[in-house]
């Protein structure tokens, strides 16, 4: 009986504990959208309290202390060091999210396949680290200056500002089109660091190379051993990627970062017109008529509209330079939706089966010759050379056959 009365406090714990996480998720994401869409889209508290709870104007003029103030009373009547971490884990969320949480929900689905997709997502945005960063700071501050100031002249100079950054943006995203992705820069480093460093971490020193095993030393055969064992987990390595990156180029996986970098240049299109726009409205409000031109969020969907060549009855553009946005926003809906649609699943896409192609064909080049210097160094076939790091119980063995295991090449 206390056996079960164990296992069922254990259960209990266990979705405790699950419920608990859950939560905290749930805070974490709420903060952060809310942060988002109170930042770049819409004074979303604002608009909650007058409508549903005009009474409650004081929650949002002293949110930050009340917020200050749940804090306080979490450390002070909670457990302090769950206090801390909670205020961390929603703080430092999309981190967790990206280096953790999704990592190990990649790691369940045994994936590799997706796992090189993720990878390469990554890759390719540290690897654009300063333009990314650059961007968003430009745009940031823009909007900053286009929520909170009147002043035409600033205006004036954050519509000049998203033009030209919007611009930037598109002629990046072509420019990328046409030359060798970060994905398959930083691979080719990899095989080529392969490549230079095979032969100094295959051979074996003159004095061992000639003698039999027999007749080799404790000392000379620990280290012909080591060789060995490093010398086949790098042959079965090259195998065991080239035929992961082969399943990774079947997949089209790719075709998804397309779609996600299009939709990603899609919204960033109406996201910045709706900021022009609407500091275009500031600066005179007889830019555009209409029953519902007064707040941001009409904007947005003003922009939304106009980018899929439609109009709408709420807000109507009346003078030349609302004229100008409308006509600027459709010229990059037409680049967007024709040119970029081609050329990304065209151009982009075979540029990028090709540049998988030819790191996959240097792996296994590299993983023939690696089999060919074990046979020449060690006069044992790669099956032999197993099969002798097993007998010499080399400590990676069962990384050996986790290589081994559903190669394309044998």
């Amino acid at each position: 009986s206390e056996v079960i009365e164990a296992e069922v406090l254990r259960k209990e714990a266990k979705k405790s504990n699950k419920f608990l996480n859950f939560i905290e998720n749930a805070i974490a994401i709420i903060f952060w959208l809310y942060l988002i869409v109170k930042l770049f889209i819409y004074d979303i508290d604002s608009y909650l309290i007058k409508n549903f709870f005009p009474k409650g104007e004081w929650i949002v003029e002293y949110k930050f202390f009340i917020l200050l103030s749940i804090l306080t009373m979490l450390f002070f009547f909670g457990k302090k060091n769950y206090a801390v971490l909670l205020t961390l884990f929603i703080i430092f969320y999309p981190f967790v999210l990206l280096f953790f949480k999704i990592p190990f929900l990649i790691y369940k689905t045994k994936s590799w396949t997706i796992a090189i997709a993720f990878i390469n997502t990554i890759i390719s945005f540290f690897n654009g680290f300063i333009y990314n960063f650059f961007v968003f700071s430009i745009t940031t501050i823009s909007f900053f200056f286009l929520l909170k100031f009147d002043n035409p002249i600033i205006l004036y100079s954050t519509i000049v500002v998203l033009i030209i950054t919007i611009i930037v943006i598109y002629f990046n995203r072509f420019f990328t089109i046409f030359t060798p992705s970060s994905m398959h820069k930083i691979h080719l480093k990899g095989v080529n660091f392969i490549i230079k460093h095979t032969e100094l971490m295959t051979t074996i020193d003159d004095e061992v190379k000639n003698l039999q095993v027999t007749e080799m030393n404790s000392t000379q055969l620990q280290k012909w051993s080591n060789n060995l064992q490093l010398t086949v987990i790098l042959n079965r390595g090259c195998y065991y990627l080239s035929s992961r990156l082969q399943e990774y180029q079947k997949s089209n996986l790719n075709i998804i970062f397309y779609l996600l970098n299009l939709f990603a240049l899609l919204f960033l299109t109406i996201f910045f017109f709706s900021g022009m726009n609407y500091a275009l409205y500031k600066i005179d409000y007889l830019s555009f008529s209409g029953s519902q031109t007064g707040s941001f969020f009409s904007f947005v969907y003003y922009s939304f509209n106009t980018i899929f060549f439609s109009s709408i009855p709420e807000i109507i553009p009346t003078t030349n330079y609302a004229h100008i946005l409308k006509m600027l926003e459709i010229i990059f809906s037409f680049l967007l939706i024709s040119i970029f649609t081609v050329l990304l699943f065209n151009i982009k896409d075979k540029k990028h089966t090709e540049e998988l192609e030819k790191i996959i064909q240097e792996l296994t080049k590299q993983g023939q010759q690696v089999e060919s210097r074990i046979k020449s160094e060690y006069r044992l076939s790669i099956n032999d050379a197993i099969v002798e790091v097993e007998r010499l119980k080399g400590g990676l063995i069962k990384f050996i056959y986790f290589l081994s295991e559903n190669l394309n090449q044998k």
